[in-house]
């Protein structure tokens, strides 16, 4: 079974051989890329701010007087 295996293998290739030598060929390819990105963005932004405040103020306000009056009981007046 090995021995079948072995021989399905294909031979060395000798360097006659054209598909092996282009095989062999090396190629270096040194490539650069330089690459400049402008980006302007232009952010318009419209802001609505509801400013409208209701304050509804109620006071109660109670006022306490104390009114006190001191009458001086005095003679007969002099009323002419």
């Amino acid at each position: 079974m090995t021995h079948m295996l072995l021989s399905q293998r294909p031979t060395h290739r000798s360097s006659h051989d054209p598909s092996y030598q282009a095989s062999k060929i090396k190629t270096k390819t040194k490539t650069k890329t330089k690459t400049k990105t402008k980006t302007k963005t232009k952010t318009k932004t419209k802001i609505k701010i509801n400013t409208k405040t209701k304050t509804k103020t109620k006071t109660k306000t109670k006022i306490k007087t104390e009114i006190k009056t001191k009458e001086t009981v005095q003679g007969p007046s002099n009323r002419t």
